[in-house]
């Protein structure tokens, strides 16, 4: 099917035009650069959905095995709080318990981004996960193309070609296009899950609309089961806008409409229960992760703004209620004075949910942007969009009660963050769901400036800089916009590129990588001159060796090429990084915390069937 008509091509072609050209420029500043290459970070989930990939592509496509990360530690702290202490926890020991908690070939994730991955992976026959990257950048542009769709049913095409330029320059939109990470997708779904809504609502009496709608449901609840909670806020939408005739469209049956639906979510979502029988799992089974984000999110310590971290909390929860979601609820929950405790952080989630801060995980956004100083100023950030989504739906409710469906997305998104945690990678989603918001709140505006009215452009004026202004509240970020490892990690990813690159002898890619990193050097360190009294943070210094390493490359590589001048001022800048970076090693630090004694194994309990010795006082214990 055609996802805009003819009648509206040539705003199409526009927005088209506009999303190739923002990401073709954001592309040729990464080339050659090592943040296309952040799935080599071995303790990210870009890495996990790499070797995910590889292994599927390999011939391993049911995975009976499943597919966990390495957890080990975690499962050694349970052991520890559930006074096991004279169990070996080895390979045999993690096994057996991941066993007992999430059951035999079970997904950590959902499984279907993975599984697209693999599928490039093997028609390229390279597990080259720049390909992957082009195909997101690809989706991107048609997620552009989808907004455009979407606002123009909604609001008319002026609103349609506003919201796709929107899309075009979300700052977000470009980052996560570029890793490794199912966002770029799963925003794409929340799209196209939109556009075949409205259409078949437009339709009620095709059930194949409906069924489509279903079917796309369906999929990206296969790329991640927040897809659920849109179906669960979209459906008595659906209900309404039958009965009263929404969107221009005679009262039609709300039963037979549903049913379609229905019957097309099971089948997009029949691949999983395929494989679940497959392998003798419970069929609905997706990711198992829920009872451990949970317990990060909302174990006591956790605060609205702290994203995904390891809760100290963890171990002894898991060891009391097992992998069970809603014995996790309880437990954690209960390690409050009080349940209205939890409730305030939950409350306090969904209001971070809307701050500008784009919590990183996996990759920093703030970082990304060093690496594209160009592009970085065409962007669209937070603030803009949500101040011109305010005024799309304050000025576009009455007219058309259709943006209630975007909402429903940005609703059952802010839900899931504020039951779970905030990051910005959960939250982009949203993001895309308001660009047809956005677009018509901009086209309003543009449309009363040209016609010079004051009357209708000055209250507009005035709630998109207050909404957006009220995003901008103080967040206080404890390492900086850009903590200390993203540096240290992608230094050390530029000199993996660069030794492989002189090891195939193209010299000019090792330069090119090496330069290129270089530009991402903090500000605070590169204001550091030559003999200068050296008084800097910890937590930049320790990025100084890297850079150091980088500009000693540089310098090599230059030399060789006879570019001298260059060459010693690389050398220069890297003996000032290398003193840097020598203080630092010199200073004094705390000594660190002594790790407590770890319990004998009583002799004669070397197998799971001897008796556990009685536990020990909690004096005893190791802390966790």
């Amino acid at each position: 099917m055609a996802v805009i008509s003819a009648t509206r091509s040539r705003g199409a072609l526009l927005v088209l035009g506009a999303a190739v050209l923002v990401r073709a420029l954001a592309w040729l500043e990464l080339s050659g650069s090592a943040v296309l290459h952040m799935e080599r970070w071995a303790v990210t989930d870009m890495n996990f959905f790499h070797r995910w990939a590889q292994t599927v592509a390999g011939g391993d496509v049911l995975l009976r095995d499943g597919f966990l990360p390495d957890n080990t530690a975690l499962v050694c702290a349970v052991r520890d709080h559930k006074g096991e202490w004279y169990r070996a926890c080895d390979e045999a020991y993690v096994a057996e318990t991941w066993n007992d908690w999430v059951g035999r070939g079970a997904y950590w994730q959902d499984p279907l981004y993975p599984y697209l991955v693999a599928a490039v992976y093997a028609g390229s026959g390279s597990s080259n996960a720049r390909i992957v990257l082009l195909a997101q950048a690809a989706v991107g542009v048609a997620s552009c193309l989808l907004a455009y769709a979407i606002a123009a049913r909604l609001f008319g095409n002026t609103s349609g070609i506003a919201a796709g330029l929107v899309a075009a320059v979300l700052g977000t939109g470009v980052y996560y296009e570029t890793l490794l990470l199912r966002s770029a997708l799963l925003g794409f779904g929340a799209l196209l899950c939109l556009w075949t809504m409205l259409r078949a609502l437009a339709l009620p009496s095709s059930p194949a609309r409906a069924v489509l709608t279903g079917v796309c449901s369906g999929l990206f609840a296969l790329v991640s089961t927040t897809t659920i909670g849109f179906v669960v806020l979209a459906l008595p939408l659906c209900t309404v806008a039958l009965r009263r005739g929404w969107l221009g469209i005679p009262r039609a049956p709300v039963l037979r409409f549903l049913a379609a639906f229905l019957v097309g979510f099971a089948v997009g979502f029949s691949p999983l229960i395929a494989r679940n029988v497959a392998i003798g799992a419970p069929p609905l089974r997706s990711a198992v992760t829920a009872p451990l984000n949970f317990i990060n999110g909302n174990g006591p310590g956790a605060t609205p703004r702290s994203g995904f971290v390891r809760n100290q909390h963890a171990p002894a929860i898991l060891a009391e209620a097992g992998w069970d979601l809603r014995a996790v609820v309880r437990a954690t929950i209960a390690r409050y004075d009080h349940w209205t405790d939890w409730a305030r952080l939950v409350a306090g989630k969904l209001i971070a949910f809307w701050h500008w801060y784009e919590l990183p995980n996996n990759f920093n956004y703030y970082y990304f942007q060093r690496h594209i100083p160009i592009t970085s100023h065409l962007l669209l950030s937070w603030p803009v969009l949500v101040g011109l989504s305010a005024v799309g739906l304050l000025f576009g409710l009455r007219r058309s009660p259709g943006l209630l469906f975007p909402l429903a997305w940005v609703a059952s998104t802010a839900a899931v963050c504020a039951i779970f945690f905030n990051l910005s990678r959960l939250r982009f989603p949203a993001a895309l769901a308001l660009t047809p918001l956005a677009g018509h709140g901009l086209a309003l505006m543009v449309t009363w400036t040209r016609r010079l009215q004051a009357r209708r452009l000055l209250p507009a004026l005035v709630v998109a800089v207050a909404v957006g202004t009220a995003t901008l509240a103080p967040w206080e970020v404890p390492f900086g916009l850009i903590r200390t490892d993203f540096y240290n990690v992608t230094n050390r990813i530029a000199l993996e590129l660069s030794d492989e690159a002189l090891a195939r002898g193209d010299k000019e890619a090792a330069l090119t990588v090496a330069e290129k990193q270089l530009r991402s050097e903090p500000d605070s360190l590169r204001e550091v001159p030559q003999g200068a009294e050296l008084g800097l943070d910890a937590w930049i210094a320790t990025a100084a060796a890297g850079f150091a390493q980088l500009y000693r490359r540089a310098a090599e590589l230059h030399e060789e090429g006879g570019r001298a001048e260059i060459a010693a001022q690389r050398r220069a800048r890297a003996e000032v990084l290398e003193t840097v970076a020598r203080e630092w090693k010199a200073a004094p630090r705390k000594p660190p915390l002594a790790r407590p004694p770890v319990p004998p194994v009583p002799s004669g309990a070397t197998t799971p069937a001897a008796a556990p010795p009685p536990a020990p006082p909690p004096a005893a214990r190791p802390a966790h």
